[in-house]
């Protein structure tokens, strides 16, 4: 049995990994796009992985495209594990075809929501401004906005939702999660459908996006739902850039609903040099990064030798995606 990985993350887990499954025999895929088994170099043609691991480091060394190709094609795959949380990409509909099971990730969940709070701390408090008074030699009082006793609408509460929910908690801020299944959660006040959002947007003063984009939740950010928010409010936005209509988003912004916004995702990635929200001064944003923590390789490594010791003995896997639902 062959499990595919790449170089960098064999490094990482060979000492575990081998402890954990002696018997599963890895294939490696180099920085220079060498495959390897044994130390010995084997052709693409050569290769039918049973496992697959679709780390970080694929992504960061611009090999997903390539790897994906050797596991699509494969007769004999049984299982992946991906780094990614969202599964939007075309490429795990393509995976989803082979009938292989699939599971996501959640070791983004810590960072991103350290990155969410980061950002609404920042804002709420004014750290730009303490900071130019510094500058300035001005010694000036300034008052600032408490995220105890804020209200939070949450949509998505999923790993990362709940995250942010977590740290948000931790600050006495009343949490209002968005999800399908409207079972209470144990970090929501309260857990209401996607279709109960405009209600609770005029009560709202952050309203974080971290939901998958669906045909429910494409351009969910319109002049209808912006007009409906709390004027002065924060909108957050680490999931999909599709989400927003853009143009109705700086709209919003110029009426004060909402007054900022943190934005990490975009409909185009990277986004265009002149795209306004580089220079709006109530835009804060991100190259899709709030997942870039120093812990993420951690966890995804964990995560990855946790599952491979469950497939192989037989037990549920941590996070399996329902691949029906992908196609």
């Amino acid at each position: 049995m062959h499990f595919l990985l790449h170089e960098h993350a064999w490094n990482r887990v060979r000492e575990r990994a081998g402890f954990i499954a002696p018997e599963v025999t890895p294939c490696v895929m180099c920085k220079d796009g060498r495959l390897l088994i044994a130390e010995q170099e084997v052709s693409r043609d050569e290769i039918e992985p049973d496992l697959a691991w679709l780390s970080m480091d694929l992504m960061y060394h611009g090999q997903v495209p390539e790897f994906v190709g050797i596991v699509t094609k494969s007769k004999k795959l049984k299982w992946v594990q991906t780094a990614n949380a969202g599964l939007d990409n075309p490429i795990y509909r393509e995976i989803a075809k082979t009938g292989t099971r699939l599971c996501n990730s959640n070791a983004q969940a810590t960072p991103i929501a350290e990155y969410v709070l980061a950002e609404v701390l920042h804002h709420f408090q004014g750290i730009d401004e303490r900071r130019a008074a510094q500058r300035n030699s001005k010694w000036r009082y300034q008052r600032f906005r408490e995220v105890s006793g804020s209200k939070w609408l949450i949509i998505g509460f999923g790993n990362i939702g709940a995250r942010i929910a977590a740290r948000a908690r931790a600050f006495e801020a009343e949490i209002i999660g968005v999800r399908h299944s409207r079972k209470a959660h144990a970090l929501a006040d309260k857990i209401i459908g996607q279709g109960d959002v405009l209600a609770e947007l005029p009560d709202a003063d952050v309203v974080v996006l971290a939901c998958p984009i669906t045909p429910e939740t494409t351009g969910m950010v319109d002049a209808e739902f912006l007009g409906a928010m709390k004027e002065g409010s924060v909108l957050v936005n680490i999931a999909r850039g599709a989400l927003i209509d853009d143009k109705a988003l700086i709209d919003g912004l110029g009426r004060g609903r909402p007054a900022h916004a943190v934005l990490d995702a975009f409909v185009t990635e990277p986004l265009p040099a002149d795209h306004p929200y580089w220079t709006h001064p109530h835009v804060a944003l991100s190259a899709h990064s709030s997942n870039a923590g120093s812990g993420i390789f951690k966890r995804g490594d964990e995560l990855f030798l946790e599952n491979l010791s469950r497939f192989l003995r037989g037990e549920v896997l941590r996070n399996e995606v329902d691949t029906q639902a992908l196609l």
